[in-house]
This record gives structure tokens, sequence and C-alpha cells, in this order.
């Protein structure tokens, strides 16, 4: 497997709670969880009660999320216009509690008027934020350098302790083919009293080859970690495909988890356009978080894909 581990040198954005301070570091595996141990029992029904103490345990002390994943177009929807008001109200209509996007502008003047977009929704919705920039020598009128890319936001109250941005292999497949630089973002966000490490990203949209080789960097890199992890992101892919058969060999794909595998995400509804496959996922590992329900948070046209959503449980 290609291991791609060196970051990409790009300007990164992060805005957290006033009380977190953000670091940046090299790629380490986080600390295993600690095990509650229970009181020995005598009687014949030890076993039976220490099982139901053991799940009671569980119940209580586990925290439900909903994580929120969606390609933003830039803003602009199904009918052209561009406003990224509509894409601040959606996800604060869908009440998530971290969230990862793809798509992302800032400082383009041709699509987006010099926004800058992760800032913007992140003021708006009153959210922490994370940029992570694939793309940087755009030529712009802007007044400040343009990037382009994926963005994290997370709650106030669920603060981003540390991220990264991992550069994805891109093999040239054909000669003079298109060749989009492609990113895997990591952020380690605080919940409650738990660490979770939460991915977002954009796989190639033209090459089989290249997205194998982009999901082969993605399951080493998160290979060695040992904190529960979410992955997100624009795969370009449908479900019975390599890399996501790859990605399912190691992860719970939320929608398969609940039986909604053919609730298809792309292209966005308008007019008489309809969702025709399903290419958004959210991935969770399986050892210390459950899937409670998944799907597709609401049909709108204000982008070209729709906005998915798991609702999960860290135990």
């Amino acid at each position: 497997m290609t291991k791609p581990l060196d970051k990409h040198n790009t300007e990164r954005t992060t805005t957290d709670s006033e009380t977190t301070t953000i670091k940046r570091r090299a790629f380490l595996a986080g600390t295993g969880a600690t095990a509650v141990g229970l009181s020995a029992m005598n009687s014949a029904s030890a076993a039976e009660a220490d099982s139901d103490s053991s799940e009671a345990s569980v119940n209580n002390t586990a925290i439900s999320i909903k994580v929120l994943n969606w390609n933003i177009h830039h803003g602009t929807g199904m009918d052209g216009a561009y406003d990224l008001r509509r894409i601040a109200d959606l996800i604060e209509r869908s009440d998530a509690d971290l969230v990862g996007i793809q798509e992302v502008d800032k400082h383009l003047a041709a699509r987006s008027n010099c926004d800058d977009q992760p800032q913007r929704l992140a003021e708006r919705l009153n959210m922490n934020v994370d940029y992570a920039a694939n793309i940087t020598d755009y030529e712009s009128s802007c007044t400040n350098q343009s990037r382009y890319g994926t963005a994290i936001l997370t709650k106030r109250k669920y603060p981003i302790l540390e991220s990264e941005h991992y550069e994805l292999p891109s093999p040239q497949v054909e000669k003079g083919a298109y060749n989009e630089p492609r990113g895997l973002q990591e952020t380690t966000v605080e919940i409650e009293d738990s660490k979770i490490r939460f991915y977002t990203t954009h796989l190639d949209h033209l090459f089989k080859e290249r997205r194998m080789a982009q999901v082969n960097a993605i399951l080493d890199i998160t290979d060695d970690v040992s904190q529960p992890q979410v992955i997100t992101g624009d795969f370009n892919a449908v479900p019975d495909a390599d890399p996501i058969n790859a990605m399912t060999g190691e992860y719970t794909d939320a929608f398969a988890a609940v039986g909604n595998d053919e609730s298809d995400t792309y292209p966005a509804i308008y007019t008489d356009s309809a969702p025709q496959e399903r290419i958004d996922y959210v991935f969770a590992s399986d050892d210390r978080i459950s899937v409670t329900e998944a799907g597709i948070n609401e049909e709108t046209l204000v982008s070209d894909h729709l906005p998915t959503f798991a609702d999960i449980r860290l135990h």
C-alpha cells in the first residue's frame, strides 16, 4: 500500500473556542480506551448480573452525536445561484455536531465573490472550523490568495484539539489527463470526556485507479489510530466499487448499517433531475461506535449533492 505521509504545504485555518489551543502535529496514534471493572459477585447468577451491569454501564456512558457529510459545490445550487446562506441554513437545520464538507472555496473571485467560505460558515453557525486546501495555485483578482479544499465544522462545545492534512496519491493514468490534487483532512475533536478522530476527503472524479490508490493511502494513514474514527467524504465511487469495498473491509458504512444502502446522493434533485448513485459516505470504526440512524438529511437543490447524515453513539 502507498503511504503518503508527507504533509501538503498549504495554508491552514482553524477557528476554535477561546479556551482551546490548536496544535499542529506530526501524525501520531492516540491513546487507547480504559476498561471499567465491576465488583466480583459470589452468587450463581453472577455472570448474568455482570452482563446486565456492563450493558447498563455502556448505555449510561454512551454519547450520541450527529454527523453531517456534504459536498457543497462551492455554494452554488442546481439552479445556478451562488448563495452560501442556503448552505449555512441547511447545516443549522440539521443540528449536526460534526460536519465534513467538500468543494469549499476561499477567496475565489469568479464563482464565490472572494468569500472566505469556511470562515463565513463558522461565523454564521457559531461553530469551530478547520480548513484544508488541496489547490493553492489559482490566479485570482481577490486580495488574498485563492484556495480550494475541504472543511470540518464542530459545535462550540466540541473543540478541535489538533488537526492535520495529508496529501493523497494521484497517479497519472492517462497522458495529459487532468490531475487534481486530493487530500485527507484530519481533526481530533473533544466530545465530552472522549476524543474522536474525524476526517473528510474528496477523491478523484475521473479514474478508478486513482480512487483506489487514494483509499489505500487513507487506510494506511488511519491504520494505527486507537481513538474512535469517523471518515466522511465524496468518494466518487458507488457502493459496490473496489474503493468502497476496501473501506468497508475496515469501517462500517453508516447507510448500510441501517439498511439505507440504496439511497442515492448525486445529482441533487432539481426539475427533471433525480439522484442516480450514492457516492457520498459516512464510515465509522466499529469498535466503539454504533450507528443508530443514517440517510439523506434533506432533499435540496442548494448543491449538486444531497447532504448525508449519520446518528452515532460513542461507547
